[in-house]
């Protein structure tokens, strides 16, 4: 029996397959999308993002992830967008999976500190505004404020 699939038959680098299964490229690098190229769809999605428009959003960001799973700022964008539309366990574990990747994401740990605030998990809000301020250091004092303040509203 033949091959009725009209799928073209398309010569894959095996070594580039196995890392995609196992985790160590995402598919942006299998299909040579540059990551100029995927921050200009992120623009897209951003756009949607502040426009209000946060299913569009919501459907870039998940692509993206899918394309560039080793991205945190993908990882934490989605999770503002699940913050925007309710779905806090969601945004929780998009902020989880930005920290894993990149532990001192400042912005990341503020957000996800929100996340529990609206959660009503005060704790875990607070450990993560003080843990916000320790990595902010020296850098910041205005952002350093801000973080506190929020960690006030929970102490």
């Amino acid at each position: 029996m033949g091959n009725n699939c009209n799928i073209k038959e398309q010569a894959w680098d095996e070594q580039l397959v196995w890392d995609l299964v196992k985790g160590k490229i995402g598919y942006a690098e299998l299909f040579n999308i540059t990551v100029g190229e995927l921050y200009a769809i992120a623009q897209i999605g951003y756009n949607y993002m502040l426009s209000g428009k946060l299913e569009e959003a919501c459907t870039i960001y998940e692509g993206l992830v899918v394309l560039r799973p080793e991205d945190p700022y993908f990882r934490m964008t989605l999770g503002n967008i699940y913050l925007n539309k309710g779905m806090i366990k969601e945004a929780i574990e998009s902020y989880d999976k930005a920290l894993d990747i990149l532990p001192d994401f400042i912005t990341a740990l503020v957000n996800r500190g929100l996340a529990y605030f609206i959660a009503a998990d005060y704790q875990k809000a607070k450990h993560d505004f003080k843990r916000a301020i320790d990595k902010a250091g020296e850098r910041d004092d205005v952002l350093k404020a801000k973080i506190a303040e929020l960690l006030h509203l929970v102490e």
